[in-house]
């Protein structure tokens, strides 16, 4: 199905499951590249830590209460849009293999020749609960691939955190940031 808006954006189901699943991505998951890409996104992020600054320009990083965003502005070294599409999909993945549900998968076009791959996750209501409150774990996850005209505009990942009476706290985004680019063991449930 397709929905249009009222300044002429196109929006179609992006069937993230047929990405998520195929053998491009497995075979991805254990390509060198993908692994490079998370190092030098999370060595942007201690960078931005250590310094309060992005020392990479192809980076930005901000942290407020309880919500975190990276975005990817432009690409480095042998980085292309394809590995960046594949890291989209792969973050996916991992995020699903961990109790998030997608919520919204699709992707939009605009009239200025752009596109963008959108997924926003959620985590599972069927988690355990801790302390008679819901889990959100990392939080809601909104990440989106944007081109223009065949170049990256961004790649971008908000997640936010509620902060009320029905949720526990979760994880911050230091923890987000380790567990999805450092491949560090962090337990979140």
């Amino acid at each position: 199905m397709k929905f249009i808006s009222k300044i002429g954006q196109e929006s179609v189901y992006l069937d993230y499951k047929k990405h998520m699943f195929s053998e491009e991505l497995a075979q991805w998951l254990h390509n060198p590249d993908y692994h490079q890409i998370c190092r030098k996104i999370y060595q942007g992020y201690i960078d931005y830590l250590v310094h309060r600054q992005c020392l990479n320009s192809a980076f930005s990083f901000g942290k407020m209460y309880h919500s975190g965003a990276m975005s990817i502005k432009e690409l480095w070294d042998n980085v292309d849009y394809e590995k960046l599409r594949l890291t989209f999909f792969a973050l996916t993945k991992k995020l699903t293999d961990h109790e998030y549900i997608v919520q919204l998968s699709e992707i939009k076009t605009a009239p200025d020749n752009s596109s963008s791959l959108i997924i926003y996750l959620k985590p599972s209501y069927r988690l355990p609960k801790i302390e008679e409150k819901s889990n959100q774990l990392l939080g809601n996850i909104h990440m989106e691939l944007k081109i223009k005209d065949d170049q990256l505009s961004f790649f971008k990942i908000i997640v936010h955190r509620y902060n009320d009476r029905k949720w526990h706290a979760g994880h911050n985004f230091d923890t987000f940031m380790a567990f999805m680019f450092d491949n560090a063991s962090v337990e979140l449930y």
